[in-house]
């Protein structure tokens, strides 16, 4: 049993994730956050998504996700005080100014090994069912729904969940083949083709100017 997926994100944009199995759900997790209501309230809102033998947990609140994705049988008042423990760190680390101003993947330097130690100890540590936020989480998460992933998706947006654990290593060891370097890799691309097309514009407004005062000082 363990945690194989997080992330936290503003909206639809993804600042920092993490992930411990080979599979297509950074593509999931991005369908799903299409669908977040938007939410100013810092009251917090809890799901849960159940998604083949996966689930997906979030915590949404002023705008911000914390998700995660376990196994089916992961207990919940873990994945929960797993995603209050990220988020209490997390509003630590940054300011709402930094957080709003963040670009996609901005905040991975800094906080993907918080989400990979936290990853670790709430999935292989005996202790962290007798950590405080586990035992805070207990009666709260009784109210928490879970519900299918088709609640929230359209037939034609489901997308199958593929999660692959690394060959011969324990059940909680996995590898990470990241779904989400392709995304990073067209997220650079479509930067660089901005900054292209921006510097052309300049250079072409530039020439132009020059063009006209080379006319009119030859006349």
């Amino acid at each position: 049993m363990a945690i194989l997926y997080s992330l936290v994100a503003r909206g639809n944009v993804v600042l920092v994730e993490y992930a411990n199995a080979t599979g297509n759900f950074a593509l999931v997790t991005r369908a799903i956050l299409e669908k977040m209501p938007p939410q100013a309230s810092p009251v917090p809102l809890k799901k849960s998504y159940q998604y083949d033998r996966q689930t997906f947990h979030f915590i949404l609140v002023s705008g911000i996700t914390y998700l995660c994705m376990t196994e089916q049988s992961f207990p919940r008042r873990l994945t929960f005080a797993f995603l209050e423990d990220v988020k209490s760190k997390f509003t630590g680390m940054f300011s709402d100014a930094v957080v709003q101003s963040a670009a996609t993947f901005g905040l991975t330097n800094e906080f993907e090994r918080v989400l990979k130690g936290q990853m670790d100890f709430y999935s292989k540590n005996p202790e962290a069912d007798q950590f405080y936020p586990v035992k805070k989480q207990v009666d709260e998460i009784k109210h928490i729904m879970v519900e299918s992933i088709d609640n929230l998706l359209d037939r034609s947006e489901r997308i199958d969940l593929m999660v692959t654990k690394a060959a011969g290593m324990e059940e909680t060891t996995y590898t990470f083949e990241r779904d989400s370097g392709r995304l990073r890799f067209w997220e650079k691309v479509r930067r660089i083709r901005c900054w292209i097309l921006t510097f052309t514009v300049i250079a072409l407004i530039i020439i132009i100017l020059v063009c006209v005062m080379v006319l009119y000082l030859t006349r």
